[in-house]
């Protein structure tokens, strides 16, 4: 009789818990962020199919993504990517995001620079974000070229750029000059 009452109990709980969740996921969803929030991109930045800053798109809360310095994570998530952005404003570092797809040959041709960045960088947040893993983030904000390199320092949208061996040179002077200041 006690193992019934424990186990009607149990799923009392489990009921209460899940509405209660569904309840802070719908108003997490129904958050619509303030004209602040809304990003101006510099002329560099203007194009479109590098994506833009995901917080002005995407209002998922933010989840503290795990990170080592002089190493390179990856991001399964919009509210990781935005709790990786949010860090960056109160603990003094800088994020480097690579947007990749598997079998993109431009893409795997930059991973050990990334890899090297983020040795050299020990301050700077390096993540990737498989496109293929992750399409409905990657779409929210607009991306449509992999690789592509989104930098950011203050919280603030620095640069999105092409990732590719070409344009390598590129990011690795932007990434030099935002760890700078």
């Amino acid at each position: 009789m006690t193992t019934t009452r424990q186990m009607l109990r149990a799923l009392l709980f489990i009921t209460a818990l899940s509405w209660c969740q569904s309840m802070l996921l719908s108003s997490a969803r129904s958050f619509s962020p303030a004209p602040s929030a809304a990003r101006t991109l510099s002329p560099r930045m203007s194009d479109p199919k590098f994506g833009t800053d995901p917080r002005a798109m995407l209002p998922d809360p933010p989840v503290m993504p795990y990170w080592k310095p002089g190493f390179v994570t990856g991001l399964r998530s919009t509210g990781e990517l935005i709790g990786a952005i949010e860090a960056t404003k109160t603990d003094g570092t800088f994020l480097a995001v690579k947007f990749w797809r598997d079998g993109c040959k431009a893409c795997g041709a930059t991973v050990e620079a990334f890899e090297q960045a983020a040795r050299d960088h020990p301050k700077g947040r390096f993540h990737l974000i498989n496109f293929g893993e992750c399409k409905d983030l990657c779409r929210g904000i607009g991306l449509k070229v992999v690789p592509t390199g989104h930098l950011y320092a203050s919280g603030e949208l620095v640069d999105a750029m092409a990732l590719g061996p070409s344009k390598w040179s590129d990011f690795a002077a932007k990434v030099e000059e935002v760890a700078k200041s």
